[in-house]
């Protein structure tokens, strides 16, 4: 199967694609497709960028991003019989927000709604400012 073809049971699962993250992004703030598409990659370049330097990402509300080192491993060489050392692995591990797992798992409908209420606000005065269009 070709590479970014998304299969029936991948809709069903709720996969998004970064394409249709910068559609749903264009058609929320109505702005074009370029533009969403240049902030929403400029997000991510900056979010890789932050990890490299800092190890640690966090985002109020969503959760904390955070480059772990794996401690170096010890293997025997089966053809040599010698000690062989893995070099340091560095992982990236995520944790959620307290807020993110309670509107996953439907604890608290209210952060949810406050949630919605939020970016409709932010909608708004991004409109008054200019910076989308209606």
């Amino acid at each position: 199967m070709p590479k970014n073809k998304r299969t029936a049971e991948d809709a069903k699962l709720g996969f998004l694609l970064d394409k249709e993250l910068i559609s749903l992004y264009a058609e929320q703030y109505g702005i074009t497709h370029d533009q969403a598409k240049r902030t929403v990659e400029s997000v991510f370049e900056l979010s890789k960028h932050v990890l490299i330097t800092n190890s640690m990402l966090s985002i109020r509300g969503f959760g904390i991003f955070r480059i772990k080192s794996q401690r170096n491993a010890r293997y025997r060489d089966v053809h040599t019989g010698m000690m062989q050392q893995i070099a340091l692995i560095r992982k990236i591990a995520f944790t959620p927000s307290r807020s993110l797992k309670d509107v996953i798992n439907g604890k608290t409908k209210g952060e949810l709604e406050r949630y919605i209420k939020k970016q409709s606000k932010i909608k708004k005065e991004m409109k008054r400012a200019g910076l989308i269009r209606d």
